[in-house]
């Protein structure tokens, strides 16, 4: 008696740790996996990484040994015969789709600025500056903040000149411009490199009028600085030639590095259908070693550690066949939510929610959580985050229901349309909804959802 129960609770133990393995290995990201597999290999001998990934594309880990109603077989078997392992692809294509890795454009201007600083101090100088420089390539404090930061230390003493000397060494190394303070002394920048008429009237416009400026305040432009009309016309059209800011058109994660997106789910249009693939060729494959295995299992002591090694083994490829598989169920519910997305666009995107897919499915809403996080999907539209196609409603006076993503199309397209001499205030906007589109929306969340797209506000669309 005393035995079974003994034998009872560790059973329970092995279960309780499989599914918390489970359960992390369902929410991670694809890269967040390999690390799992990786580490794994690292602590487990038996493990084998085969090399040759893609010498047998058809290839599914072997589930003889789950147990009994684990997964779905006819699940198991759908997704086999769709994965896109199936596909003729081939391994450059594949690894193409990856959003490569990159050396961070921080770390590049700072090895390059390092070549044109005379010593030590100023390097310290050009990291401190660089350290604060957000996403867009504009410095976040002043130069009087940095010298303070860097005169904590008492044993240094760095003086303005010093900052303000190597600021513009930093500004004007490619791609030029990081590191000014803000939108105004980023296009004086560019400005200072052009041949314009004018030239310093212009620049002290954007230095000591630029509120003015950007709120197209023609008349008091006028006044104080004796532009004629046809001037600030010509000053307008040469501004918005010029880049926003200095890191445009460059990803960057915390300020650091461009962002790694491996899509796991790839949907394709064939035949005026849409077929969804699994798409784990970026997975390491593994297997037990039987050789190692069979080399010690002869010695008593070894072969329960053998075991327990073994049982890590199969539980890992029982976890990431259940992500899969959970992954693949929920992909799949989601594209036939949102087909007339996938066909038309935007403004025919439905209200979902996690809640609506776990109904489908049989499965908590935490479990969907888990699987739409930093999970992707590339479709014909793009590549997207799963979580996206989750929107939630605008209610109509008619008792049905529109997605907020068709109503920022909506007002996207209004804005688009509108008279650029006489652009539409946030509250027109509202009541054409209101009026034309029967939604029950407030001029706040008209602005709300504006402001989400970057669309600028009314006086800044104006044109002349």
């Amino acid at each position: 008696m005393e035995l079974f129960q003994e034998q009872r609770q560790e059973q329970q133990l092995i279960m309780t740790q499989e599914m918390r393995q489970s359960l992390e290995v369902l929410q991670v990201s694809a890269l967040e996996l390999i690390n799992i597999i990786e580490k794994e290999a690292e602590d487990n001998p038996l493990i084998e990484i085969l090399e040759d990934r893609f010498e047998d594309i058809s290839r599914t880990s072997d589930h003889s040994n789950l147990e009994e109603g684990y997964i779905d077989e006819d699940i198991y078997e759908d997704i086999k015969k769709t994965s896109y392992f199936n596909h003729d692809d081939s391994t450059t294509d594949i690894i193409n789709k990856l959003t490569a890795k990159e050396t961070p454009i921080l770390e590049e201007l700072l090895s390059e600025v390092r070549l044109d600083l005379k010593n030590e101090s100023e390097q310290k100088i050009a990291e401190e500056i660089i350290n604060y420089i957000n996403n867009k390539g504009f410095l976040e404090i002043t130069e009087e903040e940095i010298l303070e930061n860097l005169n904590k230390n008492p044993n240094t003493k760095f003086n303005l000149e010093s900052i303000i000397k190597v600021k513009k060494i930093i500004k004007n190394t490619e791609p030029g411009g990081i590191g000014c303070n803000d939108i105004s002394e980023y296009l004086i920048f560019q400005i200072e490199n052009k041949e314009i008429i004018k030239k310093e009237i212009v620049i002290k416009m954007l230095n000591e009028n630029f509120e003015d400026f950007m709120r197209k305040k023609i008349k008091q432009l006028k006044k104080d600085l004796g532009f004629s009309e046809e001037e600030l016309k010509k000053i307008y059209t040469l501004v918005s030639t010029l880049k926003p800011y200095p890191l445009v058109g460059y990803a960057m994660e915390d300020n650091k590095s461009k962002e790694v997106i491996i899509p796991e789910i790839i949907l394709k249009e064939e035949n005026g259908e849409f077929e969804i693939y699994l798409n784990d060729k970026y997975l390491p494959e593994i297997k037990i070693n039987n050789e190692y295995y069979k080399m010690l299992s002869n010695d008593e002591k070894a072969l329960n550690y053998l075991k327990e090694k073994a049982m890590k083994i199969r539980t890992l490829e029982k976890c990431i066949e259940q992500r899969n598989i959970t992954m693949y169920r929920v992909a799949k519910t989601i594209v036939e939510a949102q087909k007339d997305f996938f066909k038309f666009g935007e403004k025919y995107f439905k209200p979902l929610t996690l809640y609506d897919i776990g109904v489908v499915l049989n499965l908590h809403e935490s479990t969907i959580s888990r699987v739409v996080n930093n999970k992707y999907m590339e479709t014909p539209r793009g590549i997207f985050e799963l979580k996206y196609f989750f929107s939630g409603r605008v209610e109509t006076y008619r008792g049905a229901a529109m997605s907020i993503v068709a109503v920022q199309k909506m007002i996207g397209e209004i804005i688009k349309r509108e008279n650029k001499k006489k652009p539409l205030t946030d509250n027109e906007i509202c009541e054409f909804l209101k009026d034309k589109k029967g939604l029950k929306i407030s001029s706040r969340t008209v602005t709300n959802y504006r402001e989400s797209m970057k669309i600028l506000p009314t006086y800044l669309r104006k044109e002349l």
